[in-house]
Order: C-alpha cells, then sequence, then structure tokens
C-alpha cells in the first residue's frame, strides 16, 4: 500500500432502513484530511456522514430540476401574502 492512501473501518456509516452497515474504505489520506479540515468535522465517520448526506442532498435537488417549468401552479402571491 502506497503513502497516499490507507484502510479505515467506520461504524454508522450506511443507514439501511434504520440500521448501520459497517463498512470498510480504500480512501486518499490527503482527501480525508482535507475533508476533515474544510467540514470542521471531528472524526473521519462524521465527515463521511456529512459526505454521504450533502451527496443525497444535492441528488435529490437535481431530480427536482427536471420538474422546472413543467409543473403549473395556480397561485396568487398577493393572496398568499395577505393571508394570517
Amino acid at each position: 500500500m502506497d503513502d497516499s492512501a490507507y484502510y479505515i473501518c467506520i461504524k454508522d456509516v450506511i443507514y439501511v432502513h434504520g440500521g448501520a452497515m459497517r463498512t470498510t474504505l480504500d480512501l486518499p489520506s490527503s482527501l480525508l484530511n482535507e475533508a476533515l479540515k474544510v467540514s470542521h468535522q471531528k472524526t473521519k465517520t462524521a465527515v463521511i456522514i456529512a459526505a454521504l448526506e450533502d451527496f443525497l442532498r444535492k441528488n435529490r435537488i437535481q431530480g427536482l430540476k427536471r420538474f422546472r417549468g413543467k409543473v403549473d401552479f395556480d397561485i396568487d402571491l398577493n393572496t398568499l401574502r395577505d393571508r394570517k
């Protein structure tokens, strides 16, 4: 194994129907260390969970963008703003 990558065991990374999956990942150490610094997470597990959550959030947003201009809302914003 070269110096740029190492194996880590991470618990509670992937949640499957409320459960957790333990897995081993081969990650470049420079990438993981940079992610730790910029994310301000305290653990490698937290960095990976945050990255997975961000990936899923971005994927869902991309899915919603397919509907842009295709959904017709019959909404009067002035009426909504006056509502209390």
